[in-house]
Formats: structure tokens, C-alpha cells, sequence
């Protein structure tokens, strides 16, 4: 399937060719530049005009490059979502080391106070902190393992 140039230079620099040819490059003139100067530079654009319609005259490299555009967007999309991924993940492991110090921070108080005769045994006070890390650890590691 050829895809049909949606500027056809070989058309234009035969257009240009033509103005060369039939004398009618003063309108385009601006300025000081002389004809002669300004149909030197037509001719080297219609020279490079013919060269460039020459490379792809089927059109397979637009079709390539459309492909490879194509291709651009969807990884481009798919790097989206596994950032966003990422940032959940990262947002999660914050929130358990937050948990995470806060529960060690009740335990150095709770030792800390240990020296007290009223306060409750070491381990009542111990087993529930322990029992909460272990939950959060554990809804930390199911967001991560949950669905991609």
C-alpha cells in the first residue's frame, strides 16, 4: 500500500523549474537580490527537490515510519502506566516504613516506661503492635503483587 507524499516535491520543483525557465522570478525577488542570484537559489531548491522526491518515490519509508510512530505512542502509554505503578508503589512502602517507625517508636516509649511497676508486661503491650505490622506489611505486599 503506497502512501501518496502529502507534499509532492517533485511537482513543485518542476513548478519552479518552469518560473526558471519562462522568466518569472521577479515577483518573488525581495529586496536587492538580482535575478540572477535569485535563479541560482531556485535552481539549487529545485535540485534538491528532485533529490528528495526521488529517495522514497513508493512512499515505504512513510509507511515504516508510521509504523515506528505507532509503536512510539503505545510504549509511550505502557511507560505511563508502569510509572504511575511505580508511584503507588512507592507511595505504599512510605506509608509502611511510616507505620513501621511509628510502632518502633511506641515500643522504645513502652520500654521506656517498662520500669514503672503499674504499667502492663512487656508482652500485652508487644503481641498487638506486632500483630498490626504484620497486617500492614501484608496489605503492602498485596498491593504490590495485585493486578498489572
Amino acid at each position: 500500500m503506497a502512501i501518496i507524499s502529502p507534499f509532492p516535491t517533485t511537482g513543485f520543483a518542476d513548478e519552479m523549474g518552469k518560473a526558471r525557465k519562462l522568466g518569472t522570478l521577479k515577483q518573488y525577488i525581495v529586496g536587492r537580490s538580482s535575478e540572477a542570484i535569485f535563479s541560482e537559489a531556485f535552481g539549487k531548491q529545485e535540485a534538491i527537490l528532485r533529490y528528495l522526491g526521488g529517495i522514497d518515490p513508493t512512499g515505504e519509508l512513510d509507511e515504516k515510519l508510521h509504523k515506528v510512530e505507532e509503536k512510539l505512542k503505545s510504549t509511550e502509554g505502557i511507560l505511563g502506566s508502569k510509572n504511575l505503578e511505580n508511584k503507588k508503589i512507592n507511595e505504599d512502602k512510605k506509608a509502611a516504613l511510616a507505620a513501621q517507625y511509628a510502632a518502633e517508636t511506641m515500643l522504645r516509649r513502652v520500654h521506656a516506661a517498662r520500669k514503672d511497676d503499674e504499667m502492663p508486661p512487656f508482652e500485652a503491650i508487644l503481641a498487638p503492635l506486632e500483630a498490626e505490622m504484620k497486617q500492614i506489611k501484608m496489605q503492602v505486599s498485596l498491593r504490590n503483587i495485585g493486578p498489572v
